[in-house]
This record gives structure tokens, sequence and C-alpha cells, in this order.
């Protein structure tokens, strides 16, 4: 049957005619249209009133469907109410509007017709205020809905994150109430073992490595805490030598510092900073000849090396090697006279990228400390072998020591680093441009330390691999050429023709070799130049290794050409 809708009685006078809805015709319209007021038109106040988004919007069929939109309305801003509320609300006004009562409380009710009225008759800005003071908050009430709300203004967003930290703090407690006699409680380390080794930071706290291990972490390296690491201003690379003993966890722990670089340590002391010290040019040569005989061999080797390419402390040496061209000897010979005319100097061998085989040789030749890293490891280990030993060297430097290094190879060292950490600009031969960040700190180390700032020194003898066929190689070797102030250059001819040392004399030769030979020594050193310079690389070497042969040692030998 056809439904129609009731007048009611506004306070002002005016009669309110409620919306109609139909399912059968339009009489109900007709009388509804005709007892209404002149002045008004029930069937052109949807076209003429249009409520905001945020006002109740009218019925439009019919009061069941208006009541749903009201609710619906009323539900999207009254967001503190409970659904059950909202559903008896809902029916009330439903059961209003259908009964034709003026003033029901339903959306077909004398209130909300007469707020309609009220908005036809200029009252608009009133009644928006009115619903804005019956919904205070309601586009931020809106917003919080859509999950929109700022943070701190009673969102959903707030009340979950409240909620859930509610959650965490009672599930906390109830996990330290619950479990706490059944989880043991930390107890004091004693302190039964010393412990020794050098220091490798950590982003928090470090750990003790050991140099058998080459330097690189194992399971068994004492734990050093943050605090003794402040207390003690501790560096990656310092020899440390302290007491530690087992936790509750079964790992080793240090729980004090009983020297530090050989010294007492002192807590909170300033100490030198490597980068601080004052370099200068070598001034004090690293003799390598050792007066064995040399009408062969190892001896052979360092005594050309002495005339040619003298090497001082704080030197930065590169050996240009091309394969097969005699470079793993010329290292032997090196380190071999290092450790026999200079023992109180720190000799340090660094094979980075090596054969196993040539790692097993280097240290059954038992001269200097071994650090090696060979090709089967990770290009990690690598990089942190390198640093280690770069850190360590380091310190030592600051001591005022003297450091040797001899490193096979910078090309392998270098190309380690381009795999373990390649995120920049990409070179040519795919090379990454800050791969050469470490390698290139690394060589630049090597100095002699003015004697104002203490007097020690680090010297670098280092191979750079050229003629490999590898343009990453050749873009390395670029890279550090023209960056030491001493170089060896390795002629494969040379070493074809069994002329050993392969060394090619006109292209080898040191900066300033003039502060590295005795006065009396120069004239001699520079005649010897002067006549090798004119001959072929081949027929220089020749005839400079049998004047060696031939004579005792180099003063010998340029006292003969001074004399001549």
């Amino acid at each position: 049957m056809p439904r129609t809708g009731s007048a009611g009685a506004d306070p002002t006078g005016d009669v309110v005619v409620e919306g109609v809805a139909s399912f059968g015709g339009d009489a109900p319209r007709e009388s509804a249209r005709e007892s209404a007021p002149p002045r008004e038109s029930v069937r052109e106040e949807p076209r003429e009133v249009r409520e905001p988004r945020d006002e109740a919007a009218p019925a439009r069929d019919g009061a069941r469907e208006g009541g749903r939109e009201f609710d619906r309305d009323s539900g999207a801003r009254r967001e503190g109410e409970s659904g059950r509320e909202f559903r008896s609300r809902g029916r009330r006004r439903r059961r209003g509007g259908q009964g034709g009562q003026p003033g029901g409380p339903g959306p077909q009710g004398g209130q909300f017709q007469h707020g309609r009225d009220g908005a036809r008759d200029g009252q608009r800005p009133n009644q928006r205020d009115g619903h804005r003071e019956g919904f205070r908050d309601g586009p931020r009430d809106a917003a919080a809905s859509n999950g929109y709300a700022p943070p701190g203004q009673g969102g959903p967003r707030d009340r979950d994150e409240f909620r859930g930290r509610g959650r965490r703090q009672r599930q906390r407690g109830r996990n330290r109430n619950d479990f706490a006699n059944d989880r043991p409680a930390p107890s004091q380390v004693v302190a039964d073992t010393e412990v020794s080794g050098w220091m490798d930071l950590g982003r928090e706290g470090g750990f003790v490595r050991q140099a058998a291990n080459s330097y690189l972490p194992a399971p068994n390296d004492p734990f050093v805490p943050t605090h003794l690491v402040r207390q003690y201003t501790l560096r990656k690379g310092d020899a440390v030598t302290a007491m530690a003993g087992r936790d509750h966890r079964g790992r080793t722990v240090v729980t004090d510092i009983q020297t530090l670089n050989g010294l007492e340590p002192t807590p909170e002391v300033k100490r030198p900073d490597f980068q601080a010290l004052l370099a200068t040019y070598p001034e004090r040569k690293l003799k390598l000849e050792t007066g064995k005989p040399a009408k062969g061999g190892p001896e052979l080797t360092r005594r050309v090396v002495d005339l040619i390419a003298p090497i001082g402390f704080g030197q930065r040496a590169l050996i240009v090697a091309p394969a097969r061209s005699g470079k793993t000897m010329l290292l032997q010979a090196i380190v071999e006279g290092v450790a026999v005319n200079h023992p109180n100097a720190v000799l340090l061998v660094l094979l980075v990228d090596e054969r196993p085989e040539e790692v097993s040789e280097m240290v059954q030749v038992g001269y200097g400390e071994v650090v090696a890293s060979s090709f089967d490891m990770p290009a990690e280990r690598h990089r942190e072998v390198v640093e280690m030993v770069m850190e360590r060297s380091r310190r030592l430097v600051e001591q005022n020591k003297d450091v040797v290094i001899v490193l096979d190879s910078i090309t392998r060292m270098a190309r380690a680093f381009n795999a373990a950490r390649g995120v920049g600009r990409t070179l040519s031969g795919g090379l990454d441009a800050n791969a050469m960040q470490t390698p290139k700190a690394f060589f630049g180390s090597a100095r002699a330390v003015a004697a104002s700032h203490g007097g020690g020194s680090l010297t670098i003898i280092g191979t750079a691999l050229v003629e490999t066929g590898s343009r990453m190689d050749d873009v390395i070797f670029e890279e550090f050429k023209g960056t030491g102030n001493c170089e060896i250059k390795l002629d494969r001819s040379l070493a074809e023709q069994r002329l050993f040392p392969a060394i090619d004399i006109p292209a080898s030769g040191t900066r300033r070799e003039d502060k590295l030979f005795r006065p009396d020594q120069l004239d001699a050193v520079f005649i010897l130049r002067r006549g090798l310079q004119q001959m072929p690389s081949s027929a220089a070497i020749s005839w400079l290794t049998k004047r060696i042969g031939n004579t005792k040692d180099n003063d010998v030998l340029l006292a003969t050409l001074k004399d001549a």
C-alpha cells in the first residue's frame, strides 16, 4: 500500500510538510502538495537544498532509507558511540517518522524537518553551526576514522598504538614475573686467563685477534667490552695483554687491560695520531747486502738493488712486475736482507690473494711475520687482513718504531676491495672508483717521520702486476704510478734470457737517492748510472752482475769506479 507522510506544526507557525515515499502512485504526493503553503514547493526541495557533505542529507526513497542515510552519516561522525546505541536510535527515529507525529526523533519527525525548514528560511549558517556544535570534532573524527588523524589527536592509529603499547608492556611484565626465576642471572666474570693479541674494534667493543690466524676472526677471540675501549682509548691495531674469563654465556670476556703496546695503560691519556706525524724524505738507508758471496742468488739481487734503486726507512717502493719475471725471488731476497741487517725493525710480509704454495714457501723462509690471505678465501677476508695490518703498522709508528711491510701484491689487493665494496662510479676496466680508497691509503701510509715528531718510519715495498692482459690491472697500475718514491721495474725478456735479477736498469731508480748515499759515494754512483744508461738492458745487467761478482761488497765496487 502507498505510504504517506504527515504534516506537523512548526513553532514559528509554518506548516511542516514531510517527505512522501510512495510505492504505488502519486496521489499522496498531490494531497501533500495541496495541503502545503503556496510559498513552498516540496517537489523542488531536493534541487534547491544542497547540504554540504558534512551535514545530514535528506531522505530520498522513504522513511526507511532516510533513516539508514542518517544513521550512516551519524555513525561516521559519532565515533565514540557503540553500534548497539546507533541501531536502537535508528529504530526509534524510523518509528517516529512513520507515525507522522510532529517533533518525532526520526529523520521524518518534526525536529529533523524543522532543521530543514530552518535551512530554507535562511538559517543555514545557524543550522550548520548547530551541527558542528553537536558534532564538535566532526571533520577531525571523520579524518581519524579514515586513518588520517594527526598523531596524538585520538585517531584510530593512536588508539591502536596505545593498545599495542599497553599489550607489550603487560606482556613484558608477565615475562618478567613468570620467567625471572627460570633464567639465570648474569654472574661476575672471574678473570683466570691471560690473553694477548691485537685489538680489532667493532660497533660495540672489540676483539683480541691473533697473529697465528692472520688477524682474522676466530670463535675463541676474547671480547673487549665498550667501557674498556673508552677508558683506555683503545684503537684498532693496538697490542694488548689482558686478563679474561668466562661469562654466563660461555664466551671469553676481557676484564682488565694489563699492558697496552708494551706499556702500562693510562686511562684517558692523549695518544699521538698517525695522520698528524710530519713526513719527510727517507734519510736512513735500508741496507740489503749481507756480506755473503755474490756470485749469484739472493745476495747478487740485494747488491743490485742497493746500487740501482736504494731503499730507505720510510720508502714507498713499487716493484713493477710482469708475469714470470722473478718477482717472488726478488721479494724473498729483500725480506732476508731486512731481517739480517735490521733486526730491530718490525718486518711484516703481507700476501693478499696469492697462491697457497707461495704462502707456504714464504713461511718456510723464516724471516719476519707472514700475514697471508690466499686466493681461496673470499674478498671480505682479504679486506679484513689488509685493514688490520695497516692499522697495526700505524700504531707501531706512533710508538716511534721502524716498520717494514713487504706486500704482494697491490694489484690483487685493489681487486679484492673492488669485489668487496664496489658501490661507486665504475672506471674503465670494471674498476669501482671507491675501491681504490683503502689501497691508496695503505700505500700512502709509508713515510719517514721527522725527528721532531718521534723519528719512526713505515716502509712499504709492494708489487704491481703489469702485462697481464687485463684492463683492470692496467688501470690499477696507472692509479699507483707516480705515487711511490722508488720504482723497480722487472723485464720479462731478461728473465727469459735467464739474466737475474731481471731489473730494467734505465727504468728503475729512487727519488732523492742522494740522501741515501754517503757523500764519498755519490760521484761513483753517478758515474755508474751514466755508463749503464748508455747500454741496452741486457748488456747493462750482464756487465753489472759481473762486476759485483768480482768484488767483495758495493763499497769496493764504487771505489774502483771512482778511481777509474
